[in-house]
């Protein structure tokens, strides 16, 4: 695909954003808000922002992804520019660590320094700038490192939870829309940049969430749309070996919440599609992992199409939040969400599962230790329902029904100190 054909991808999905929102603000969760405060506190200030976390993904029973664990923390120190009433400059670095990653260490953990047996990584230090300008209360326009507080709004099928604090941030493009009733999100992600005739491939990902509501009564409804697209490729390569590639995840439902007290009830139920171009079905289709982190390495994409269903039941009381959901699918592969929903492994080589059935018990709380500082108690049930595989060179594979649990603790600050 030549630029000319990637730029409507582009154009589409922020175009779509203007014209399905508008209205008046609304009161969110204050680790929730996309749109810009009208007020701060100072228009010059310092500001450390960070996140430890320590998440364990015990996933012994699962045949499409390995357990791990992810002990470690992102330290973000930045100057906040205020320099508009409405438009704000923000700089810093973006620093993320794993507890344990001894770089200097060689493979064996022997403590062997400067051999050729190091197995050094690169640092995991980035430059992390963000513009962003308020056009309208409710509107705001991102360039730079991009606003996830939430993860785009998108369901566990679509977006791994842990994407938002164990990678590198999220740079690019964005559209933020918050009204009464519409929450809309837009951005595009650009994750390897290339030069004219560069040896390797230009990827990027975009997307669209977006979920307008309408009061009915007691009751209020939702009708969510999710889109995101992944691509590989750019003109003019010098390496013309791999194919352009477009990938793409979609997802619509409709969904009715009601408040009883200090309650929020919400029942959802959502269709989703997997998509792609190239190669035709069956070939072994390889995506490059630019972020060199295993537990997120894209498995081989060898579906054409595929299709899954998502009903959810979410509860949420004060800072609790309770979820329960099942999920099955054909020929389905998450770009970004959690390979638990993935009909291909990406712990067993050359292995792709025939319909999948997964059932999930989530649930976190959060308590605001202070006013810049909170802790988040995590923990989740997969469970896998019997199923059949194909696999290269083996009969047919029949699975046992299995059992995934994952839980961790997050704390998160964020103090400022003024400098103007």
């Amino acid at each position: 695909m030549r630029k000319h054909n990637v730029f409507p991808i582009i154009t589409f999905l922020f175009f779509a954003g203007f014209i399905t929102a508008s209205g008046n603000g609304q009161n969110v969760p204050k680790d929730d808000v996309t749109t810009m405060p009208d007020t701060v506190e100072a228009p010059l200030r310092f500001v450390v922002e960070g996140k430890a976390f320590f998440i364990d993904n015990e996933h012994s029973g699962s045949s499409r992804v390995n357990g791990y664990t992810l002990p470690g923390f992102y330290l973000r120190p930045h100057v906040a520019w205020r320099f508009a009433p409405r438009a704000e400059l923000e700089a810093g670095v973006h620093w993320l660590h794993f507890w344990g990653n001894h770089s200097p260490h060689d493979a064996n953990e022997q403590g062997l320094i400067n051999t050729d047996f190091d197995s050094l990584k690169p640092p995991m230090v980035v430059p992390w700038i963000r513009l962003r300008i308020a056009p309208t209360p409710t509107l705001s326009l991102v360039l730079g490192s991009l606003v996830n507080n939430n993860g785009h709004h998108l369901p566990l099928p679509l977006y791994n939870p842990e994407r938002a604090f164990a990678t590198n941030p999220e740079t690019g493009l964005q559209l933020l829309w918050q009204t009464a009733w519409m929450n809309l999100d837009t951005w595009v992600d650009w994750q390897q940049f290339s030069w004219n005739e560069s040896s390797h491939r230009e990827v990027f990902i975009a997307g669209l969430s977006s979920e307008p509501s309408v009061g009915l009564g007691k009751m209020r409804m939702h009708l969510p749309l999710h889109v995101v697209v992944q691509h590989l490729g750019g003109e003019n390569r010098a390496d013309t070996s791999h194919i352009v590639e477009t990938h793409c995840n979609a997802a619509v439902g409709l969904g009715a919440s009601r408040q009883l007290g200090e309650w929020t009830l919400r029942a959802d139920c959502m269709g989703m599609l997997y998509s792609r171009t190239g190669a035709p079905e069956g070939e072994a289709l390889y995506i490059p992992n630019w972020e060199d982190w295993w537990y997120l390495t894209s498995p081989r994409r060898n579906f054409k199409h595929g299709w899954g269903l998502y009903p959810r039941l979410t509860a949420q009381w004060r800072d609790l939040h309770l979820e329960a959901s099942y999920w099955t699918s054909e020929k389905f592969v998450p770009l970004m969400g959690c390979y638990h929903y993935s009909n291909v492994s990406v712990n067993t080589s050359d292995m792709t599962h025939d319909r999948i059935q997964v059932a999930a018990l989530r649930g976190s709380w959060k308590w605001d230790a202070a006013p810049y500082c909170s802790l988040r108690l995590y923990a989740a049930w997969f469970h896998y329902f019997p199923y059949t595989a194909d696999r290269t060179g083996y009969a047919k594979v029949h699975g046992k029904a299995a059992n995934m649990f994952s839980f961790g603790m997050l704390v998160a600050f964020q103090p400022s100190l003024k400098l103007k």
